[in-house]
């Protein structure tokens, strides 16, 4: 009987250990810590995990539990182009079911296997993760991929989009009018904070001009009970 522990692919901790050279163990530090980390091997492996309690003492349950509790946070691989389909109210409302359904159905097509949301496609490309939201209400139903956000999504968009990304041909996204990517969080999204200096928090004017309402108004005058 052979153990399977023998394919097992040896991690290099020599990035990781670069960076906890660098660790002070200062209150609060565990989480950007972990950002960095993340960003380097893509999710937080057992392995990883190990290493960094190893050197900065704490202990392998809190830092799972920092994990597990901040979405942001993966432990598991994913593909190259990691795929955030928003499910929140106005996304849901938009039809961001049959978007997922476009996304994978396009990758039963593309690779003629079931890939499920959280799988990676079999050449390392995709994975496609439903989030609680992205900040993106007047862009319904919206993607984000990478630091590109995609609204307005249709079926044929989907599939313009994913082939796109296959043949080296990306298709820009939305620009400012999806989450601006904060330089001083290492690349995490910014969401509460996207309209920060651009409109008056207290104006109502100012927040209608910024698509303020739009859901709400889709679903009163546009969609009917049934939908």
């Amino acid at each position: 009987m052979s153990c399977s522990c023998k394919n097992k692919k040896a991690v290099d901790l020599t990035p990781l250990n670069n960076i906890l050279c660098g660790y002070n163990g200062d209150k609060g530090s565990l989480i950007p810590l972990l950002q960095k980390v993340q960003g380097i091997y893509g999710y937080l492996s057992h392995d990883v995990i190990s290493r960094i309690s190893e050197v900065t003492g704490v202990k392998p349950a809190k830092i799972l539990g920092v994990a597990t509790f901040y979405t942001q946070f993966r432990l598991k691989p994913v593909g190259k182009h990691l795929i955030l389909l928003c499910q929140g109210t106005a996304c849901h409302v938009g039809g961001s079911g049959r978007i997922e359904e476009a996304i994978l159905s396009f990758f039963t097509h593309k690779y003629n296997v079931k890939i499920n949301e959280g799988d990676i496609t079999p050449d390392g490309l995709f994975t496609l993760k439903n989030v609680a939201c992205i900040g993106c209400c007047s862009l319904a139903p919206a993607i984000m991929i990478g630091e590109e956000t995609y609204g307005h999504l249709t079926a044929k968009k989907v599939n313009e989009i994913l082939t796109g990304l296959i043949e080296g041909t990306e298709i820009k996204g939305t620009g400012g009018q999806g989450i601006d990517v904060l330089e001083t969080t290492g690349g995490y999204p910014k969401v509460a904070l996207r309209n920060y200096g651009i409109i008056d928090p207290e104006s109502l004017d100012d927040y209608i001009k910024a698509d303020g309402y739009e859901a709400i108004k889709k679903c009163l005058v546009e969609l009917t009970p049934e939908e």
